[in-house]
């Protein structure tokens, strides 16, 4: 049995990190108490604390690294512009179906060991030609997204003449205007392509190049401390273009991280945003317009803000906890929090008394919930346990009981061996079996001993 599923608290809290990404921002604002329960240190564990993962969130890192082999092979062909002759020599040489083929089994290779995982289940789920159809869909429209009609930027417009009269300042990074010469990708070879993807840094001293198509921007910036790596920058005369290509469902995230960019591209370049693209694999594009400098320096303080707030429940050892059905459902830590198992707000995805109370009265509750159970006075047997409880009737003056039977998976039998006193069930369900009510497994169904 791996030793996440002896119950423990973290011997070392997590610290936030110097700088945020839209992604870190994100998800510490959601629940500061999950970020930190997620990157604290483990007595017995090596690296974070372990998470299930999915086959579509491997597949979308595979088209997403392939989008980026892809982008450093344009840039070992000199930077070429989309639908030239050299860029369509780029993208005919490009070794597709190998570079997602390495890229595929170095994430299958990322989950091996991982005990949340169904390591067989996740490979079957990761389609190669999948991938490789969401990758070309992707460089269709990331590389003709100048073709996409945009909706009306007027707010950003109000900024190109002053732009277009303004000599910039020579304390602030930009991406060179003629980049070095460079070899040409190795375009048998993939690992050429995939092994340069984290040497690329394109914030050097220089000048903008306009009108140019920039894939994978790196930028950092000190107020507020926020760090991105923004998919493609389209520069024109009348002002530039934030791409960003999405491999799963339109989210309001998505739009958020979008104004991040654009604080991001514009506080490096003070560069007019005249557009903001969300490019789907299988939906429409979404056009977000651009932004002025009056909507920047707003987004810019509340991102201050932001981070303000952030920082301060971190003060906190631990911070707080948000619990929330949208934050506590799938909670890879919710375990080992407390409040989860007490909040109202979560009451639907736990086994309380009255669905128990509806089952053991002969109703069919079809759901996979979790439930704590004390074992101080369990029956516990080489295969399992079981337990009574004592379920208030209706007017809650006196109780009934009810046998709980819990046969235990190989992967969890450990647990059993040194005398448990507690034991958390995730994603189970409850069926009446005669006087009794058993616990039923799937495969995405764990226990976790105390």
């Amino acid at each position: 049995m791996h030793t996440i599923y002896r119950l423990k608290a973290p011997k070392e809290g997590a610290s936030l990190p110097d700088y945020f990404s839209h992604s870190l921002l994100t998800k510490v604002e959601r629940c500061p108490l999950q970020w930190w329960l997620l990157h604290s240190k483990y007595e017995g564990l090596e690296g974070r604390y372990p998470q299930a993962i999915h086959a579509a969130t491997v597949s979308g890192k595979v088209v997403h690294a392939t989008m980026e082999a892809f982008a450093h092979a344009l840039r070992l062909s000199g930077n070429v512009s989309p639908w030239s002759s050299e860029y369509l020599r780029t993208r005919q040489s490009f070794p597709l179906r190998q570079t997602v083929l390495k890229l595929r089994e170095k994430e299958l290779a990322s989950i091996t060991g991982n005990p949340r995982v169904n390591a067989t289940v996740v490979r079957n789920g990761v389609s190669v030609d999948k991938c490789i159809n969401a990758f070309k869909r992707l460089v269709t429209l990331v590389y003709s997204s100048d073709r996409i009609k945009a909706k009306s930027s007027r707010d950003a417009g109000n900024d190109v003449a002053k732009y277009k009269s303004r000599v910039i300042s020579n304390d602030v990074n930009f991406l060179p205007t003629n980049p070095p010469a460079v070899p040409k990708p190795d375009t048998d070879n993939p690992h050429t392509l995939i092994k340069g993807l984290s040497k690329t840094n394109w914030i050097q001293l220089g000048q903008v190049p306009c009108p140019a198509s920039l894939p994978e921007v790196s930028l950092r910036i000190s107020k507020p401390p926020l760090l991105g790596t923004i998919d493609l920058i389209k520069t024109g005369e009348e002002g530039d273009t934030i791409v960003e290509f999405k491999t799963g469902e339109p989210h309001p995230e998505h739009k958020s991280q979008s104004k991040l960019y654009a604080v991001l591209w514009w506080h490096q370049t003070r560069r007019p945003i005249r557009e903001r693209l969300l490019l789907y694999t299988d939906y429409d594009p979404e056009s977000l317009g651009g932004l002025n400098t009056t909507q920047l320096e707003e987004e810019k303080g509340s991102l201050q803000q932001r981070i303000s707030v952030v920082q301060a429940d971190f003060s906190l050892n631990p911070p707080p906890a948000r619990p929330s059905p949208e934050n506590c459902q799938l909670c890879p830590v919710r375990q080992l929090c407390t409040e989860y198992w007490h909040a109202p707000e979560t009451s639907e995805y736990r086994w309380t008394v009255e669905p128990i109370r509806q089952i053991s009265a002969g109703e069919d509750i079809t759901e996979w919930r979790d439930i704590e159970l004390g074992l101080t006075n369990a029956v516990i047997t080489e295969h399992g346990f079981t337990v009574d409880l004592n379920i208030p009737v209706s007017t809650n003056t006196h109780t009934f009981p009810v046998r709980l039977v819990c046969n235990v998976p190989a992967k969890f039998n450990a647990g059993l061996k040194v005398r448990p006193h507690k034991v958390k069930l995730l994603s189970v369900g409850l069926k009446r079996e005669g006087t009794a009510i058993r616990v039923i497994h799937s495969s995405l169904s764990e226990m976790f001993w105390s």
